[in-house]
């Protein structure tokens, strides 16, 4: 349970960074025409990926899902298993473009403001439904976890840091106390999931999608941003950053397949009657999916068709200040 947490931060992480990375739309490309052919193009940069992917977990996994009939098709529509994040990013780059479009300058405050005011109105949604309907099986969380109005705050929070005159510097003078703010908001966090795990109907914990996990999501994808442009400054450092940044460009590929290969190999294991109980195992399989899915997408990446590199996405830009893997679509 104690690191439950970290878990908890990921997709805001995600989320911050693409917000962080967001494309601006250029001057160039805002007349309704030219902006429809511009964002098309980036919309299929996710789309393509994200169809075939989500089709492949419906042949390996068809089980995994809460709904019967129209609902069940919407599921898998919407992002099976790890894919609703594509989908909720799609919702997401929509609003950015949505928001520049219409405010145009400083459209990153608003976007921001509007971020809160869903977040806010998203807590005291799920706050009634926990009251009015505790035990739902998770039905709630995998609806409510596919909307851009829980994530907004977290995408719109990373494009104001990017944006916003002098923010980025502000909180960088202030990593320490970020630090410290981010360990005692893990601590709540914390404490909040013992909490919520005592209070127990029909076997299913009272499930919570932000609650008190908002400090630490926030603060959390804060402190790692700081803390690794922090290494940029360090010569000593940079060497083994770029290095961690190398493979990078390969991570969106990595992401979208990691999930079917690690169904692979546990049930490969499984067949094989190798105990998968134990962390040992856990981290083998782990370092196997990596490795696996890294070579999988480098090779095809490299080697294939076109059609095939929109399957297995990598990034040819190159940066010293941002790994590759997230240039204009914000995807790691």
């Amino acid at each position: 349970m104690a690191i439950v947490p970290l878990f908890g931060v990921a997709v805001p992480t995600f989320l911050v960074l693409s917000g962080f990375l967001a494309p601006d739309i250029p001057v160039s490309k805002r007349s309704p025409g030219t902006f429809r052919n511009w964002a098309a193009r980036k919309g299929l940069q996710l789309l393509v990926p994200f169809l075939f992917w989500d089709i492949v977990m419906i042949a390996m996994f068809p089980q995994e899902n809460p709904y019967q009939g129209t609902s069940a098709v919407l599921y898998w529509l919407t992002g099976a298993w790890h894919l609703y994040f594509i989908f909720v990013l799609f919702q997401l780059l929509a609003v950015s473009f949505f928001f520049q479009q219409i405010i145009g300058e400083h459209w990153w405050r608003w976007m921001l403001v509007a971020g809160v005011i869903s977040m806010l109105l998203m807590l005291l949604w799920s706050e009634l439904q926990l009251w009015m309907q505790p035990a739902d099986g998770g039905l709630f969380e995998v609806t409510a976890r596919k909307v851009f109005m829980t994530w907004l705050v977290f995408y719109a929070f990373g494009a104001w840091l990017r944006r916003e005159p002098g923010a980025l510097s502000w909180f960088e003078a202030r990593l320490p106390w970020i630090g410290a703010m981010a360990g005692a908001s893990y601590a709540l966090y914390y404490a909040g999931l013992v909490a919520e795990e005592r209070l127990v109907v029909d076997g299913m914990p009272r499930l919570q999608i932000l609650a008190a996990g908002v400090p630490w999501q926030i603060l959390g994808p804060l402190g790692l941003l700081l803390m690794v442009r922090s290494f940029e400054h360090r010569p000593s450092l940079q060497h083994a950053l770029r290095l961690f940044a190398s493979p990078s460009r390969y991570t969106f590929g990595i992401y979208l397949s990691h999930v079917a290969i690690m169904i692979f190999l546990v049930g490969a294991a499984r067949e094989l009657y190798i105990p998968l109980d134990n962390w040992g195992a856990l981290i083998c399989i782990a370092v196997l999916v990596g490795a696996f899915s890294y070579l999988l997408v480098r090779q095809i990446g490299n080697s294939f068709t076109v059609f095939a590199r929109l399957l297995m996405p990598i990034t040819h830009r190159s940066s010293h200040t941002v790994p590759t893997g997230y240039a204009e679509t914000g995807i790691p």
